[in-house]
C-alpha cells in the first residue's frame, strides 16, 4: 500500500463466494472425501453445502455495508 491508498482500497483475497446461492464467507468449511484410497478435502458453502465455490475478494467498505 502506498501513501495515496487508504485502507478501504485494500482487497482481501481470502473470501469465498458460493456459485449456487451467492453466499460470501471468509472461513472455509471442508468436506472430506476418499476416492481410490486418497483423501481429499474440498471447500463447501457453509449455507447450502455446495462444492461450487469461487475465490474472490472484497473491499473493506463492502464488509461494512453488511454490518
Amino acid at each position: 500500500m502506498n501513501e495515496e491508498q487508504d485502507t478501504k482500497d485494500v482487497w482481501r483475497p481470502d473470501v469465498y463466494i458460493c456459485n449456487d446461492c451467492g453466499f460470501r464467507f471468509a472461513k472455509a468449511e471442508y468436506l472430506t472425501i476418499e476416492e481410490d484410497g486418497i483423501v481429499f478435502q474440498r471447500t463447501v458453502c457453509p449455507k447450502c453445502k455446495s462444492e461450487s465455490i469461487r475465490l474472490s475478494s472484497w473491499k473493506e467498505e463492502d464488509h461494512k455495508r453488511k454490518e
